[in-house]
């Protein structure tokens, strides 16, 4: 029906439009960009809006099914994941997901530049799953340089999250839910504050010092979420011994050869991928 939409984004609260920017083509991107800098690190995260196209990520789902039909079923020797009913299973940058705008967004790389330094480095991309039945995750952070101390709260960023879902995160599928300003203050209280809708196109983008939980996922279908950990080029997040076969980051050679240096030095730490 024309001028219906049938994928409506959320009804958002006061306090949630404040979490959100738009990077809508013809928006104002720098005015965007300097809100959402200001948004992750007064908050530790920010949801980026039409930062991808969503017909793409569609296809790029397709091409991941396609590759492997068995995307979803949790094998712990190929894959991460400590937590019932979610791992993140290996991805190769190949086919629909060599291009730059889905493992390095313009918006999330601009973000990188100013809170992790011009040296930035691509540490890991994969694909989160969490699987029918999955039930909500404890609050976590990602990591801490000094986690016998509380030292990490005074210092700059050394590494960000960045989700991009591949199908609706709401309340069925389920979502991720933030303790905001937690990378200030790790000894947070009560609910999560901050639990945002994502249509596809959008990404979440988080401080590694953010407290955070998985919500279950309620519904019928898997929850596919493309995954990447950003870091400052001499920070490199620990690989764990029960996940031998897991690559963190890997480049078909094809795509390797036809990139430019700075995305070269960008994906400095990828397996190389015949």
């Amino acid at each position: 029906m024309k001028g219906v939409d049938l994928n409506p984004g959320p009804r958002l609260t006061p306090d949630e439009a404040e979490m959100r920017v738009s990077f809508a083509e013809g928006a104002d991107h720098a005015d965007a960009l300097d809100r959402a800098e200001a948004i992750l690190r007064r908050e530790g995260v920010v949801v980026l809006d039409q930062v991808v196209d969503a017909g793409h990520l569609e296809t790029c789902r397709e091409h991941i099914v396609a590759k492997d039909a068995d995307y979803d079923k949790p094998d712990r020797a190929r894959n991460l994941g400590t937590y019932p009913g979610r791992h993140t299973a290996p991805l190769v940058i190949d086919g629909p997901l060599a291009d730059p705008a889905v493992f390095a967004p313009a918006a999330v790389r601009a973000l990188d530049e100013r809170l992790l330094g011009p040296d930035n480095v691509l540490e890991s991309f994969g694909l989160l799953v969490s699987v029918p039945g999955a039930p909500d995750q404890g609050r976590h952070y990602d990591g801490l340089l000094f986690e016998e101390n509380n030292l990490d709260r005074v210092l700059p960023a050394v590494a960000l999250s960045v989700a991009m879902p591949l199908v609706r995160l709401d309340e069925v599928s389920g979502t991720t839910a933030f303790w905001r300003r937690s990378h200030r203050d790790r000894y947070v209280e009560g609910p999560p504050d901050f639990a945002p809708a994502m249509p596809v196109g959008s990404a979440l983008v988080w401080d590694f010092r953010t407290i955070h939980s998985g919500r279950g996922n309620r519904g019928e279908a898997a929850r596919p979420i493309l995954f990447s950990v950003h870091g400052r080029d001499w920070w490199m997040e620990p690989m764990r011994e029960w996940s031998f076969r897991y690559r963190k980051l890997q480049v078909a050679r094809t795509v390797h050869a036809g990139f430019d240096k700075p995305m070269r030095d960008f994906t400095v730490r990828a397996d190389i991928i015949d």
